[in-house]
């Protein structure tokens, strides 16, 4: 604490709006301080400026910029400027040439999260990594932590094609360059589908009772499959049964794929081309 107050902050901006992070940004002694109206657990009472949200968007990335505009900022426009190293794609292609997916397109599935309510069950997983690769005949790759390989062990068992299970085998660099390389990424509300989203990857999200209304791909509210996924509101998360992750369905993810990734052309039956 004595370190933060050392460090004469002129400005202190508290995105996340929780009681932890408003009191530190209290603790530097900062008089400009920053934070959302609508923070909890009693998070405003260490704000100096409490900044309404947008009031045309509820997404929380409009939030945020609103925020930073508040402070100062001018000119703004959301860039996630992910990008791949050499390195990583290096990595990653040791372990998809491992595989045998040197020169095949490849979809990823994420399965895991560290919360249950945002798993969409590990059987719908295995009936859409069927149908991806049957429809367009493109290959399974299953990511996760290392406590999630028993998940994707499992969608690999219950899927009627190959499904490779890289759980457990990316580090952080490794798993940025196998999302930057696949054709498709589908994933639950977790980090590694954020992480696709940033390097401009088509994704899907599969949304339960999280409000995909703020947290949907940034500009594309047709990434995300979900029940009823813009009417809910401003609220952060809605635990109605009916919003139950499992109550979305295999077609609801395919409709969402394939509007991501476009009719298929002419000249080919699948949208994503060449390896």
């Amino acid at each position: 604490l004595s370190t933060l107050r050392q460090r004469r902050f002129d400005l202190v901006i508290d995105l996340q709006g929780l009681f932890r992070t408003a009191f530190f940004a209290r603790v530097t002694g900062c008089r400009q301080r920053y934070g959302p109206s609508t923070a909890r657990e009693m998070a405003t009472l260490f704000y100096a400026h409490r900044v309404d949200p947008h009031p045309d968007s509820t997404h929380v990335i409009d939030e945020h910029l609103r925020i930073v505009q508040a402070a100062g900022a001018d000119a703004l426009r959301a860039e996630y400027g992910l990008a791949a190293t050499a390195e990583d794609r290096k990595a990653a292609g040791r372990l998809l040439a491992e595989a045998g997916l040197e020169k095949k397109p490849y979809a990823v599935l994420v399965t895991g999260s560290a919360h249950a309510l945002k798993c969409w069950p590990v059987e719908h997983f295995a009936q859409l990594a069927d149908r991806l690769s049957r429809r367009f005949d493109i290959a399974i790759v299953g990511i996760g932590t290392q406590g999630e390989k028993d998940t994707v062990d499992r969608l690999a068992a219950l899927a009627e094609v190959p499904v490779v299970n890289l759980a457990g085998r990316t580090d952080l660099g490794a798993l940025v360059g196998v999302l930057a390389g696949a054709s498709l990424i589908v994933s639950n509300d977790t980090g590694p589908g954020h992480i696709a989203v940033a390097l401009d990857r088509p994704t899907v999200l599969i949304v339960g009772p999280t409000n995909p209304a703020r947290i949907c791909p940034y500009k594309h509210r047709d990434a995300v499959a979900a029940v009823n996924p813009f009417g809910r509101g401003r609220t952060i998360n809605d635990y109605n049964p009916v919003y139950r992750i499992g109550r979305v369905s295999v077609e609801m993810v395919l409709d969402a794929i394939q509007r991501r990734l476009g009719e298929p052309t002419q000249d080919s039956d699948t949208p994503f081309g060449g390896p």
